[in-house]
């Protein structure tokens, strides 16, 4: 077997490819009991990943997607935006055990 070909065969083995797709994703969101909210921060992701995180955020009405592209200073700011919707700071109800 060339070597080229068994390289990509061992990267194939390492590497399962998911079994969910988007519509998976949403559809157990959506259908979920408690209606639970989402959030994603995304890391210079690419303007169609942007989307589809986007959408997939819309899945309830407290579910945010958060573009962190441009460094450092965006993912803290993004990091700061999630720790103070948690804590409630901004309109988020935690939940008591």
């Amino acid at each position: 077997m060339p070597r080229h070909a068994n390289v990509r065969a061992r990267r194939a083995r390492a590497r399962p490819k998911s079994r969910s797709n988007y519509d998976d994703a949403f559809r157990a969101m959506k259908n979920a009991p408690g209606s639970p909210n989402l959030i994603i921060i995304g890391i210079d992701l690419s303007a169609s990943l942007q989307r589809t995180m986007g959408q997939l955020c819309s899945v309830t009405k407290d579910s945010v997607f958060i573009d962190a592209s441009g460094g450092v200073d965006a993912i803290n700011e993004s990091f700061a935006k999630v720790a103070e919707m948690i804590s409630g700071g901004d309109g988020l109800v935690m939940e008591s055990m």
